[in-house]
């Protein structure tokens, strides 16, 4: 879950970071960052083949030919799924 709203992120600034924006500044830093904490870990990864072969994912973005993986916004329906199905491989682990 995030648990710090977005804010710029440093390492865009830092000439000594892989990460480092040359066109990034304190005034237009380009990159944000959140701050995301632990919720559950499920007993196995629900594979980007498992989400494309559930009908209920058929419009979810990241399963749409030509989608990148990357960070895409989800929606309730479809975050409730995947959800499901990584809860259905077994053992969770909660916070």
């Amino acid at each position: 879950e995030v648990v710090r709203e977005a804010y710029p992120d440093h390492f865009a600034l830092d000439r000594s970071s892989p990460y480092f924006d040359p066109k990034a500044s304190e005034e237009n830093p380009r990159w944000m960052m959140v701050d995301v904490g632990f919720v559950e870990k499920w007993a196995d990864t629900v594979s980007l083949a498992e989400l494309k072969a559930d009908p209920a994912l058929q419009q979810m973005l990241v399963t749409r030919k030509g989608q990148r993986l990357s960070v895409q916004p989800v929606d309730a329906a479809h975050y409730d799924r995947v959800v499901a199905l990584g809860r259905a491989k077994g053992d969770v682990v909660t916070a």
